[in-house]
């Protein structure tokens, strides 16, 4: 039928089409003390359009009718969703597909088909039943493409400009469909998140990034945040070179924005820098993260190599072979020049210090750039948070340096960023992470220890009343962090738990278990001292022997410690009566 034609039948409707569609604009202005009040009114209309439509369907039975009634069903669902009027909206969606059932994907009627499919979609996922949802999205996913390859040169027809005087614009109908699909796969690539199928899930968003970002139809900060996001998949996956492909894009956009934001003189402008500047933190952690991934995925591959001659074939591996592929459905990258970026930092894996160093850098500089913006007075979690990841990464920086001096220097720089935190930390308030930092510092103070011993062990360094001395430093201080641990977990009568928290019982018990190999490795010089700390380290063993035994699911994760303490239980007896001259019958 010729447009005039069309015009002509759904006369009778035109006003009160562009009634609803001016309560709706006057919406967005509704009053917090009666929020939905436009929208009601807006459904009273739509209700009787309904009416009115159904009386026309019968007596002329026309494509355009169809299309008009079916759009109404629609957007009285939409109404319903936003009114929170859930079980009425899903009555009117279904009623909605009912009507267009046969013909959902005809130019009329293609965009209302997505948009009915894409709200059903979410509202089932917002109910918990993900696979409902993800069966609605397919169907609006394959209704787009089989309309793309059968109408290729037929745009769709946007409903409301059946009821308008104006021309129809072919161009911003196929943009609302682009628009659509796109929320079909973002929509997509949640609901397979919820169903744990993390590589689909990945694709859709990477798909949705990429066609926001050719339609130049996006938020600049939600875009690179997302981009940021899908990073952390890749960094999941060792596809280094995917990752830092996303950080570069997504630093260019928000680079992008914030020189079009200092160009604004309006009032919103503020807002909008104080909201870029924590997503510019927030960017800049998500780099610190990269770093610290890629050298301990970088450790993790050289420490698992079993001789040399592995290792000389790693470094004979190419770039291109040290990435997973992403998928072989897509190309996950993005039309943005970030060459300038991608430069600052590698992206293969790296194996040996000089290769280390520039990875550990820009992860430090990232890091502190955070800093400027989240505060410790200010954002004191977050803040400690990115102090970890300091911390971090000069444990994986330490692990490539062959210099056991200049190894012990990095830990020590992990020591200072980590005590100079927690002295200011109320552990009332931030008992978790005093738990933490105390557990590391504890561990950090072992392994210098460790690299100290060794060193006058091979002859590094001469075994002086000095060198001893601080050895015991060391060893006290790795046992008093354990012990401020421990300690945490007391109650106010003083007493320690019978059961601790499943995830934290590994934590205690390789506590205690780590705080009696240190006494036992206190260099004394007199009998009562040794005694003591044997005694202390034979306590610490039985601990860790008796709670396995009452708790008998602990066992296993204690399996190589549990029979190392049996061991010992039994030989540090026998070292005791040695210092006080005992000789065993």
């Amino acid at each position: 039928m010729e447009e005039g034609g069309e015009k002509e039948i759904l006369g009778g409707v035109t006003e009160d089409y562009q009634k609803y569609e001016k309560l709706m604009e006057q919406s967005k202005s509704d009053p917090p003390s009666t929020p939905y009040c436009s929208k009601y009114a807006a459904k009273v209309i739509l209700e009787k359009l309904k009416i009115k439509l159904s009386e026309m369907n019968k007596e002329s039975d026309t494509i355009e009718v169809d299309s008009v009634q079916a759009d109404v069903e629609l957007n009285m669902g939409i109404i319903d969703m936003d009114t929170e009027d859930f079980a009425s909206a899903e009555k009117n969606f279904e009623t909605c597909l009912a009507t267009i059932k046969d013909h959902e994907g005809e130019p009329g009627k293609i965009l209302t088909s997505l948009g009915v499919l894409n709200r059903l979609g979410l509202m089932w996922s917002d109910r918990g039943e993900t696979a409902v949802a993800r069966d609605y999205l397919l169907r609006a996913e394959q209704l787009y493409n089989t309309y793309k390859q059968e109408n290729a040169t037929n745009p769709p027809v946007v409903v409301s400009d059946l009821l308008s005087a104006q021309t129809r614009e072919p161009e911003k109908a196929a943009d609302m469909m682009e628009k659509l699909h796109t929320h079909t796969l973002f929509y997509l690539g949640q609901v397979y998140q919820l169903l744990e199928e993390p590589d689909k899930s990945a694709a859709c968003f990477y798909s949705t990034l990429n066609r926001q970002l050719n339609s130049n139809d996006f938020d600049p900060v939600d875009w690179a945040l997302n981009a940021a996001t899908l990073a952390q998949y890749f960094l999941a996956n060792d596809n280094f070179m995917n990752a830092r492909h996303h950080l570069a894009c997504a630093t260019v956009v928000l680079n992008k924005h914030e020189s079009e934001l200092t160009a604004l003189s309006d009032s919103n402008a503020s807002d909008k820098i104080e909201t870029l500047n924590r997503r510019k933190a927030d960017l800049n952690r998500c780099w610190g993260k990269y770093c610290i991934v890629l050298l301990c995925s970088s450790r993790d591959d050289l420490l698992s190599k079993e001789d040399d001659e592995l290792i000389n074939t790693v470094n004979k591996v190419s770039i291109a072979d040290t990435v997973k592929p992403f998928s072989s459905e897509v190309n996950a990258t993005f039309s943005l020049d970030i060459s300038d970026l991608e430069v600052q930092v590698t992206g293969s894996k790296v194996l040996d210090f000089e290769q280390a160093r520039p990875v550990f850098l820009h992860g430090q500089k990232c890091l502190n750039q955070a800093k400027e913006y989240y505060t410790k007075d200010d954002n004191a979690s977050d803040y400690v948070e990115i102090i970890q990841d300091q911390s971090k990464l000069f444990q994986y920086l330490a692990f490539f340096e062959s210099n056991s001096e200049r190894q012990c220097k990095m830990l020590k720089r992990r020591v200072d960023l980590l005590e100079e935190v927690l002295k200011d930390l109320n552990p009332q308030y931030y008992l978790n992470v005093c738990r933490q930092m105390r557990f590391e510092l504890a561990e950090i103070y072992s392994d210098m220890r460790d690299i100290k011993v060794a060193m006058t062990e091979q002859g590094e360094r001469e075994i002086t009343a000095s060198s001893v001395k601080k050895i015991n430093q060391l060893t006290e201080k790795s046992i008093k962090y354990f012990s401020l641990f421990l300690d945490s977990f007391r109650d106010l009568n003083n007493a320690l738990p019978e059961t601790y928290p499943e995830e934290l019982t590994r934590p205690v018990l390789l506590a205690q278990f780590c705080s009696a190999r240190l006494y036992s490795k206190l260099m004394v010089t007199t009998q009562v001292q040794k005694l003591d700390n044997l005694n202390k380290s034979l306590e610490g063993y039985r601990f860790v022997l008796d709670y396995c035994k009452k708790h008998s699911n602990i066992k296993d994760i204690m399996k190589l410690e549990y029979e190392i303490c049996e061991e010992m239980v039994k030989l540090l007896p026998l070292k005791m009566n040695q210092v006080i001259g005992v000789t065993p019958t």
